[in-house]
């Protein structure tokens, strides 16, 4: 669109850039018309909405779909328990990690990587009593191994842990 603008302007056909190395002497132009308006701050702005709102339509889209369904076979074989965070550090070098000891009651305590660094400051955790995945697989990682999963919620960006009762002892079931 701009070569074919500035060849109409010039009154040339085929230009190419080794034609910007001869002059254009004693020829006719056309009337001057812009081949490009300058952006706008209102362009840039509509442009940054439009964008975002388009991004945030299909973040919800993408949450909003609910996985396919399963037998309640399958979920009974999760075992989600009441744990209370008793021990919470940053992970050196890991820029989304905390890690957590969980204390579960009578079955014990289990260290476990929580990916929420971004929103919560690590001694801020400390006494919280959260929901656990207390049957999860061990994964060894990097900085060492997470043996449960701790339960939480992205709420319009913000990844927030699931809490539960006070009231609730340690390693009660979830039913």
């Amino acid at each position: 669109e701009l070569l074919e603008k500035t060849e109409n302007l010039l009154n040339e056909k085929n230009l190419n850039w080794e034609s910007s190395k001869s002059p254009l002497l004693n020829k006719k132009i056309n009337k001057f018309e812009p081949l490009k308006n300058r952006i706008q701050k209102e362009d840039t702005e509509k442009l940054k909405t439009e964008l975002t709102s388009s991004k945030d339509v299909i973040e919800k889209k993408k949450e909003n779909n609910m996985k396919s369904e399963i037998d309640y076979s399958i979920f009974s074989n999760i075992d989600l328990r009441v744990g209370e965070i008793i021990k919470s550090e940053n992970v050196e070098g890991a820029d989304k990690l905390i890690k957590l000891q969980v204390d579960l009651g009578d079955l014990g305590e289990k260290q476990i990587f929580a990916g929420v660094k971004e929103f919560y400051n690590a001694e801020d955790l400390i006494g919280l009593k959260t929901i656990v995945v207390a049957n999860l697989k061990p994964k060894t990682m990097k900085f060492g191994t997470s043996s449960g999963m701790v339960l939480a919620a992205n709420s319009d960006g913000k990844i927030i842990i699931i809490s539960t009762d006070n009231k609730i002892t340690n390693g009660s079931k979830i039913k």
